[in-house]
């Protein structure tokens, strides 16, 4: 049962994948996505897939998050 479940959040999240950086990029054609902000959503994607094991889901939960934030403080720099 454990299987058919970690089947279903990897299949989710290879979708996430694939679908929500393209959904961005048409939505918001003049600032697409960047490569740390997809990578951040990889690492935020996968953490949900060893949810089962927390100490691997919050090492990526937190890898993702610090790439986000990694992102978003050079996106604000950029600006000024």
């Amino acid at each position: 049962m454990a299987l058919d479940s970690q089947f279903y959040i990897l299949t989710l999240g290879v979708v996430l994948i694939v679908v929500v950086p393209i959904l961005m990029m048409i939505k918001n054609k003049v600032h697409p996505i960047s490569t740390l902000g997809i990578l951040a959503l990889i690492f935020i994607v996968f953490s949900m897939a060893f949810g089962e094991d927390n100490v691997i889901g919050y090492v990526l939960a937190s890898i993702g998050v610090i790439l986000a934030v990694i992102d978003i403080i050079k996106k604000i720099r950029n600006e000024f």
